[in-house]
This record gives structure tokens, sequence and C-alpha cells, in this order.
């Protein structure tokens, strides 16, 4: 009876070591799975990588990648040049319009007076001839003839004068390009008329000076969409609150400008460089600074930081530290740093 006992006690000691130690197995394979799954951390971190709660690269099995729903896209390569912001105006065009009326009016009185003084002179000089030969006709009727030429004469001095004023007029407010809009009667002249193209007055001031304007402008629209405009000339006026270079730049616009609105506009400035766009979509916030994740191998993925320098004309823009054709996460990112920082704050004690 009693060696029963103990040989029952025997079996029960050993089924419970026997316990213990699977126990102990499953939570070792556990605890190595979890390692795989979650992170891998590397003693050399790049300089544009994340130095405070994301340094880490992130490995996450592909199918655990399918599983979260985690995507990539390839970058692509790009160009891009920085852009000056400058300020301006809708032009009033009631003034040109009214100048472009009072010059066809004008030109037309030219072209009335030449014609005037063609028929004028043909016949002071017809009725000349007929006195100078034997006196066929009396004096007063040369007098006439040639009051009448004189006339005529003088009017078309005049005509000539107004015509003269008018495109003096509309080259000291306008300039040359939009007189020459004027005077050859163009297609921009009629757009202008009819209300289909805006002029705009843009200044760049004098600690952003441009020595070649550029040929294309993005102005804001008061809705906030950028509307591509391209230049004219420069502009003979300026804005006295800012007194700077000043240049016209003209636009089809679908919508209503208000004459006088100021607006905001952005030239582009300097050398095009290149690199590649980060897309929007690929980028997260962590402590007030941008990231993003950068693919490496099938199941690695490397946080990299961005600057306000790395900003540019409403995009993120790389020089360096990437390339094209290397992926990046853009969907899946926010995860990926919940799971490095959850990581950071649960295993440095060792």
């Amino acid at each position: 009876m009693e060696s029963d006992t103990k040989m029952k006690r025997l079996i029960g000691q050993g089924l419970l070591i026997v316990i213990v130690f699977l126990v102990g197995v499953a939570v070792s394979s556990l605890l190595r799975h979890q390692e795989e799954v979650e992170t891998e951390s590397h003693s050399n971190t790049p300089d544009n990588q994340i130095s405070s709660d994301t340094t880490r690269d992130i490995t996450v099995s592909q199918k655990s990648q399918g599983l979260s729903g985690i995507s990539t896209e390839k970058l692509v390569p790009a160009k891009i040049r920085d852009r000056v912001k400058v300020f301006g105006e809708v032009m009033d065009l009631q003034s040109l319009i009214e100048m472009q009326n009072s010059y066809a009016i004008a030109e037309a009185a030219v072209e009335r007076a030449n014609a005037q003084i063609k028929v004028s002179r043909n016949e002071y000089t017809r009725v000349k001839k007929l006195f100078d030969f034997n006196r066929n006709v009396s004096q007063k009727d040369l007098q006439i003839a040639e009051a009448g030429y004189v006339s005529d004469q003088a009017d078309s001095q005049s005509a000539a004068q107004n015509v003269s004023g008018l495109q003096g007029q509309i080259r000291q407010q306008w300039g040359k390009v939009v007189y020459g809009w004027i005077a050859q009667s163009s297609t921009v002249e009629n757009e202008v008329v009819q209300g289909r193209i805006s002029i705009f007055l843009l200044v760049i001031p004098p600690g952003d000076r441009i020595n070649n304007p550029p040929f294309i402008a993005d102005i804001v629209m008061p809705d906030g969409e950028q509307i591509r405009a391209t230049l004219v000339s420069a502009s003979p006026r300026t804005d006295p609150s800012i007194q700077g270079d000043s240049y016209f730049y003209k636009s089809q616009v679908g919508q209503e400008l208000a004459s006088g609105s100021n607006v905001v506009a952005y030239l582009p400035a300097g050398r095009e460089a290149s690199g590649v766009i980060i897309p929007a979509s690929a980028v997260v916030w962590f402590n007030g600074k941008p990231l993003f994740y950068l693919k490496k191998g099938s199941d690695t993925f490397t946080p990299f930081t961005l600057s306000e320098r790395d900003f540019h004309n409403g995009e993120w823009f790389l020089t360096s530290g990437v390339k094209a054709g290397q992926e990046v996460v853009v969907r899946g990112a926010q995860l990926l740093l919940s799971q490095g920082s959850k990581i950071k704050s649960g295993g440095d004690d060792d």
C-alpha cells in the first residue's frame, strides 16, 4: 500500500516536470517569434535616420504584411525647382479696353484723313494745272482747292498726333507687348476685350530679385486653386508698397476675378534639381517630425526623417539618401511607426 503511494507520487512529479518543460519551450518559441515579427535593432544608423524612438528597422514577414494591409510604391525620378513667393494684383482691364477703343477710332480717323488728303491733293493738282495753262480756272478756284488741300493736311497731322499720343499712353501704362496686341489687332487683344483673359501685375521684392523673369507663374486663386499664367513683359508700373521689379502675366481663367484683388503667386527660381518625390501618403509624423519607411529586402522597413528643407512646392523632394526604384510604404506606415515605438518603450531595458 505504501509502495503504491510512493509510485503515484513519483509519477505525479514526473508529469509536473514534463509540463513545466513543455511550457518553457512554448514560451521561448513565442518570444523568438515576437522578436522576429516586431523589430531588429541596428547599431549603425545612417545620418538621415530618426534618432529618437524610431531608430530601429522593423521586420515584418510577408504574410503579416498582407494581413496588415502594408503596401509599397516605387519611387520615380523627378525634377524640381525652388519657387519664390511674390505678391500682385488683378489688373483693371477697363482702362485698357477704353484705350483700345480710342486707338481704333484714332486709327480710323487717320485712314479717313489720308484718304481725304489724297482726294484734295489730286484736286489741287488738277486745278493748278488748269490755272497755269492759260488760266482756264479762276484764281479763286485755285485758292479754294489749295485751302482744302492744306486743311486736309492739318487734319491728317492732327489724327496722326492723336494716334501717337495714344501709343505713348498705352506703352507707358502697359508696355510694348500689350501695345503690340492693340496695334496689330491680335487674337489676344480680342480675348482681353471679350473678358476671356486676365492680366496680373506681379511684383518681385528687391531681396528676391530675379534677373530673368520666368515664363511661367502659378497664381493662387481666392479659393486656393492654382492657375498657370505666362509672362507678357516687364511692367512700366510697380506697386509703391513693395517697390520691386514688376511684370505682367496673363492667364485664361474660368472664374471672374475682381479688378484690384490681391493675389499670391509662385515663380520658379534657381537651378533644376534631380531626385525623387516622396508620396504624401508615405509620410507620417512622430514627435513633430515627418518620416517615411523605406522597404529593404522582402521583410525589412527602415525609417527615414524628412526636414523642412526637403519640402518644395508642396511636395517632399529628396536629392540624396534614396533613389528611384526603391520602395516606400504608402499604406501601413503608421502601423510600422506604432510598432517601432512600442518596441522602443518595452524593449530597451536590456
